[in-house]
């Protein structure tokens, strides 16, 4: 019967054991919680396709993502080479309110050259901004809005002639130097 009693005792000793440590644990991960609700308001990064260096690709959207302070997104990055000939890259935005998510979807072409596909990104990401910022509001269909300005059919306007083209292409160029020379700066430390 002692026996009994003594595999008993244990028994209990060790579930006592248990559930403080787990109470600990459970407390000790509750600020970690909070942590990770803040981190799903940053930006999520995925970056698919067999072009360019992907790692690179992703390094350089986080820098225009922290460089414009743009968070809450999730990024998807594509290098594809089913867009149709005439498109080098686009952008779709989505944001659904209720669910509180931004959502963006690049398609770059790797049918062009390297060089190409970096400053492509670079102009996709500049359209990332714009819509982030609500300096372009897609409405549906070809209707759009341009920092106030809207179009009801954005097909009448020549291409390089939409003010928010005009801006990334105005951009592009700057914005690959920038990362270029902050990417050259990290080599040196």
């Amino acid at each position: 019967m002692s026996d009994a009693f003594h595999k008993y005792y244990q028994l209990c000793k060790y579930s006592i054991t248990t559930l403080l440590m787990m109470g600990v644990l459970c407390a000790a991960s509750f600020p970690e919680r909070k942590t990770q609700r803040k981190a799903r308001k940053k930006t999520k990064i995925t970056v698919r396709g067999t072009s360019i260096n992907i790692h690179q690709a992703e390094m350089m959207v986080r820098y225009y993502v922290q460089y414009w302070e743009l968070e809450d997104l999730h990024i998807l990055v594509q290098f594809t080479a089913s867009l149709p000939k005439q498109y080098q890259g686009y952008t779709q935005y989505l944001e659904h309110k209720n669910l509180q998510i931004r959502q963006v979807t690049i398609r770059i072409s790797n049918k062009i050259s390297e060089k190409q596909q970096w400053l492509t990104l670079a102009h996709e990401m500049i359209h990332v901004k714009q819509f982030r910022r609500g300096e372009l509001v897609y409405h549906g269909r070809s209707a759009y809005t341009w920092k106030d300005q809207y179009c009801a059919d954005v097909r009448k306007i020549a291409y390089k002639q939409r003010g928010w083209e005009k801006e990334a292409y105005a951009l592009e160029g700057k914005m690959l130097e920038r990362y270029q020379e902050a990417q050259r700066l990290v080599a040196k430390r």
